[in-house]
């Protein structure tokens, strides 16, 4: 369901997308910053493209309404990349944390991400636990886990002196406060609730999107901010077509007309 306007636009967002990946993958000896960031582009620019083939592919407004879910599933993990990416950059002078500071709990996160999932994994009793269970290459990968694991866990510590469920301190409200997308975050995870878990209110009627366009355009704005975070801490220089896509005016999220 893209007219041929909508496909120009999408061309125009691809290759921007493209060319800012593109720099920002040449850059020799990219910071911790830099790093962090560029990672959370690319993984939502996977989401934006995905976004555009649900929409391309659907033919009539009643598959558009059932895929929409979907695409809303979508959406919020772009918006969580956003939030994040935004976090980093601007730092967190409030708790003494640089942009480098919060990039390297980001990243160093990982150790945290994989040791929770192996220990997790090998207690079931499915075929794939099984199968990792004794793998040959089980016990090596444990001790590297472990050894990983010891070294950061200290940075991630709750309270009750167990590793929070996510790099940064809070929850995602508090992480939206931090950046200014509070009202946002309301919408991504309350309003479009029943689309991502599969409630009987979106199962039946969708989300709150009433067509293709608006789902396009919020994906847009959301990877827009992605390029902005990148482009400002790798100091890139666009070409000319890309520099006017990134000055076009952007529509709000929440008040789109």
């Amino acid at each position: 369901m893209l007219d041929d306007n909508d496909k120009e636009l999408a061309a125009l967002m691809e290759a921007l997308i493209g060319e800012v990946i593109s720099k920002h993958d040449a850059i020799s000896q990219p910071g911790k910053a830099s790093r962090a960031t560029g990672m959370l582009l690319v993984r939502a620019s996977g989401s934006w493209k995905s976004i555009l083939h649900i929409v391309a592919g659907c033919t009539s407004k009643r598959e558009m309404q059932l895929c929409a879910n979907d695409a809303s599933a979508i959406l919020r993990c772009m918006h969580d990349c956003a939030l994040q990416a935004e976090y980093i950059r601007l730092g967190d002078s409030a708790n003494g944390k640089t942009a480098d500071d919060l990039a390297d709990l980001y990243l160093e996160y990982e150790h945290v991400e994989r040791y929770k999932r192996a220990t997790t994994l090998v207690k079931q009793n499915s075929q794939w636990a099984k199968q990792l269970s004794n793998s040959r290459l089980r016990a090596p990968g444990e001790i590297n886990n472990q050894t990983e694991f010891d070294r950061v866990k200290a940075n991630y510590l709750d309270k009750n002196q167990r590793p929070r469920g996510q790099w940064y301190v809070g929850d995602g409200t508090t992480l939206a406060r931090k950046v200014g997308r509070e009202e946002e975050y309301f919408w991504f995870t309350s309003i479009l609730h029943s689309s991502i878990h599969g409630g009987p209110f979106a199962s039946r009627n969708g989300p709150p999107y009433p067509d293709a366009k608006n789902l396009l355009q919020v994906a847009d704005a959301l990877i827009r901010r992605l390029l902005v975070v990148v482009i400002k801490v790798d100091n890139l220089i666009l070409s000319e077509q890309s520099t006017t896509m990134m000055n076009a005016t952007v529509r709000d999220i929440l008040n789109p007309n």
